[in-house]
């Protein structure tokens, strides 16, 4: 099977080769594909200016609940991510399960040790908590499906260990999941807990647009792909009638996001419940992270390929899903004819080197232009990338408007940085990504 992906990748190489030989055959492809991003992206724009969203109306009685929280080796995170849990406000009493999957590190103890504490002052009270132990490290998806079936719980939170949700993020969020009856799912607003490097602020940045005004906007026409994997709220019985989280799946969570439209269900947005998570501080991190997002994100698009432009799904398989797929072909273009120009450019020069060299004449340097980057300035590129800039300078002042968050001085390196070398990093580990699937390499957390 590995043999067949691997002549699969190189007949696909071959075909782009002799596709880039051909500048107007590519310079179409490129155009239809940047042109249909373009357009999913300003069509938020207009339900923006021309929709009103929709909060969701007070319950007069709030459902059971219970927390899940998958635990593997979170003892940096999980005394936090607990004491925040804890002291969530909710009308009723609510159960936490602590699902340790096999930790080494001493986060059992710890997660033991503030619960304890916090008895003190009568947590137990308002909270039945309880500490799972699977036996072997059978992974995240696995560990909330054993949590689901040991609650009966009407509703259940999924909150991963290295997240702190405010204390309203349940009342606020609660109340969506019974806006409709087909409502399945709510997520809220996803930010990055005290980004303190250059990378974690361009992921602050990143999140705002991500989580703030696009799932603000999908959910308007039920548009919403993933349920974020630090904080989700859901109907477990739903959710098991599905089958649950798919256990051999590197995104659950955007698997879960298309499972629910395919059952013809609804992802709600409550913009209101700030979410902060930790996230990746160095570049070696954030590749891992996003090598399996990319990675899922690929593997769920191909899985629930049926529908894709499917009337039967309404504004979700007619624009929503396509939206994500034209995105993800038009990234992987981008760096591909990018690379392939530039590395075309730098092979070219070479060999004038080492002709000039050969015969021993330093005359040839002249006819080069060491300045000529010509792909990089080529007009259709610059056109994207100065409407992609427009598009993501409103995303993200609107993101940071509903998030209360004003631009700071701090933030002047970090958007220098998304808009001039994170395009790049992004389009790099996506071309990864769809490396790595295509010839089937071992999928790592």
């Amino acid at each position: 099977m590995k043999i067949i992906s691997i002549l699969f990748l190189a007949l696909f190489f071959i075909s782009i080769f002799f596709l880039f030989k051909d500048v107007k055959s590519i310079s179409i492809v490129y155009f239809l594909f940047g042109s249909l991003s373009i357009f999913s992206a300003a069509i938020y724009i207009q339900i923006h200016l021309f929709s009103k969203f929709k909060k969701a109306k007070k319950l007069k009685k709030y459902p059971s609940i219970s927390i899940i929280i998958p635990n593997y080796n979170s003892s940096k995170t999980i005394a936090k991510c607990l004491k925040s849990i804890f002291n969530l406000k909710y009308p009723r009493k609510f159960e936490v399960i602590l699902v340790d999957d096999g930790s080494t590190d001493n986060s059992v103890e710890i997660a033991k040790r503030i619960y304890n504490d916090m008895k003190k002052s009568g947590i137990d009270k308002k909270i039945n908590f309880k500490i799972i132990k699977n036996e072997k490290n059978i992974g995240k998806a696995a560990s909330l499906n054993k949590g689901m079936k040991l609650t009966s719980a009407e509703v259940v939170a999924c909150i991963d260990s290295d997240t702190y949700p405010r204390r309203d993020v349940l009342i606020k969020m609660v109340p969506y999941l019974y806006e409709s009856e087909d409502t399945i799912a709510v997520t809220g607003f996803v930010i990055a807990n005290e980004p303190k490097t250059l990378i974690q602020k361009v992921q602050e940045l990143e999140y705002y647009g991500a989580f703030g005004f696009a799932p603000r906007m999908m959910a308007n026409i039920n548009g919403i792909l993933t349920i974020p994997g630090p904080m989700s709220i859901l109907k477990r019985k739903k959710v098991i009638e599905f089958g649950g989280f798919d256990e051999k799946n590197l995104t659950e969570d955007m698997e879960m996001g298309l499972k629910i439209h395919k059952n013809y269900g609804r992802i709600a947005y409550c913009p209101d419940a700030i979410i902060p998570t930790e996230v990746p501080d160095t570049i070696r991190k954030l590749y891992r992270q996003r090598i399996r997002w990319y990675r899922g994100t690929i593997f769920n698009l191909k899985k629930y390929h049926s529908m894709m432009l499917n009337p039967e799904y309404e504004d979700f398989g007619l624009f929503s899903y396509p939206s994500c797929f034209f995105y993800v072909v038009f990234i992987i273009l981008t760096f591909t004819i990018l690379g392939y120009h530039i590395i075309k450019d730098i092979i070219f020069k070479f060999q004038i080197i080492l002709s000039g060299i050969g015969i021993y004449s330093l005359e040839y340097f002249r006819y080069l232009d060491w300045g000529s980057l010509p792909i990089i300035f080529n007009s259709s590129f610059l056109v994207f990338f100065f409407v992609f800039l427009g598009l993501w300078i409103y995303y993200l002042y609107y993101s940071m408007k509903q998030a209360k968050v004003k631009i700071k001085k701090e933030h002047v390196p970090a958007i220098g940085f998304v808009i001039l070398v994170y395009p790049t990093l992004i389009s790099i580990f996506y071309i990864i990504s769809f490396i790595k699937e295509l010839i089937g390499s071992e999928s790592v957390w």
